[in-house]
């Protein structure tokens, strides 16, 4: 294992570990850094505890934060690396995320002569990634999540939708779980968000840009946008940036050709401040089938771009507060998308949609800001520690 040694001389309260695979560019992982510095800002001494410390967020990490490697890209090959972590550093709390790093937290927390307090954080809802992923391994997902998720002394849902979704499919007490939004909401989001944009079309502004970003996987379904994007260009001027990586690249490429719209489409990858992005693109879409809790809606709505989402499993109907502050529509469904795309563009300078839009941007402030959720975590992971209002 290999540690970075912290910089700040605060008198850690408790040492809270924060267990990941890895920080490859994701919402889970942007959290979890957010977590990791505001808990070390309160003076609690923190273990960034890494698989395998890789991705596009390591320059991310605080410099409060002790980053610890298990130098293992395999996360079924971690858990004698966590184990010697835990009885060498002998943290007093470990918060883990990401279904597959929950179980083998939760594994390690049975078998570590060590006792710790081990909250779980999950992130997505089950039932739909089981419907659309036809994946073998993860028909066994479910069972191993009633058997091993109650182990853990808390277990974080981060939407409702995400919570019922565990009760009703994994068969967690419903008394054994907790509500937690993401603290996506921050002083940095708005700074990052008024840096300039290099990429033309968003300093073009004679053109509207539409906005998606997230992994290219089959789970965002930017397929279904791209047709409706296509659908769209048949009556309107626009042009359309996805921002992210992942293996659905190549398919993305040649849709975009076969549909005829690929000079007006880009994908140029991870970057690392999309808020900029957020800020300048006329709509932000969110195409997914599903979702735990959608950070980029939440941080477009709370920058004050319009936003189109589908009704997916997951938060974006709990967000949207069921479709008053922004379109919903069905997920698959390129029609339904591509005419919300057109019915937004066409009323976006409208006072109902800016009076919207403003509603959108207090309801996040409040709801997704950092210090109280923060506040939250902090109290399941050091019950008797004072909370930061």
């Amino acid at each position: 294992m290999q540690y970075r040694p912290r910089t700040s001389h605060k008198p850690p309260v408790q040492r809270i570990a924060l267990f990941l695979p890895s920080l490859r560019g994701g919402g889970a992982e942007r959290v979890m850094l957010t977590i990791a510095g505001e808990l070390a800002d309160r003076g609690h001494e923190i273990d960034l505890v890494l698989c395998q410390a890789v991705g596009a967020y390591m320059q991310e990490i605080p410099r409060n934060v002790q980053l610890v490697d298990l130098h293992n890209g395999r996360l079924s090959r971690c858990l004698m690396p966590l184990l010697n972590y835990l009885n060498r550093r002998k943290p007093d709390a470990l918060l883990s995320t990401m279904r597959h790093a929950n179980l083998l937290a939760i594994f390690a927390k049975l078998v570590s002569p060590h006792p710790f307090r081990l909250i779980v954080r999950e992130a997505n809802t089950i039932s739909t990634h089981l419907a659309e992923e036809n994946n073998l391994k993860e028909r066994y997902m479910p069972w191993l999540m009633k058997l091993l998720y109650p182990r853990a002394d808390v277990v974080v849902a981060v939407s409702r939708d995400t919570r019922q979704d565990l009760i009703t499919h994994s068969g967690v007490d419903p008394e054994h779980i907790r509500i937690i939004y993401n603290p996506v909401v921050s002083d940095q989001l708005y700074e990052q968000a008024r840096i300039s944009v290099t990429h033309p079309w968003l300093n073009c502004h004679t053109v509207p840009v539409i906005l998606a970003a997230g992994r290219l996987s089959r789970q965002k379904d930017f397929s279904t946008l791209l047709d409706a994007f296509a659908l769209l260009r048949q009556h309107t001027t626009a042009k359309l940036i996805i921002l992210g990586e992942g293996e659905e690249r190549s398919n993305l490429e040649r849709q975009a050709r076969t549909l005829g719209v690929s000079e007006d489409v880009d994908l140029p990858g991870f970057v690392n401040n999309p808020f900029s992005y957020m800020k300048q693109a006329s709509l932000f879409v969110l195409s997914s089938l599903w979702e735990g809790l959608p950070n980029t809606l939440i941080q477009a709505m709370a920058l004050g771009t319009p936003v189109i989402s589908t009704d997916c499993s997951g938060g974006s109907r709990e967000i949207l507060r069921n479709g008053a502050l922004g379109e919903l529509v069905p997920t698959h469904s390129a029609d339904h998308l591509g005419a919300a795309m057109q019915k937004v563009m066409q009323s976006i300078a409208s006072p109902a949609t800016t009076l919207r839009n403003q509603q959108a941007t207090a309801f996040c402030t409040t709801e997704f800001g950092i210090q109280p959720i923060v506040n939250q975590y902090q109290h399941l992971l050091t019950p008797l520690a004072p909370s930061t209002a």
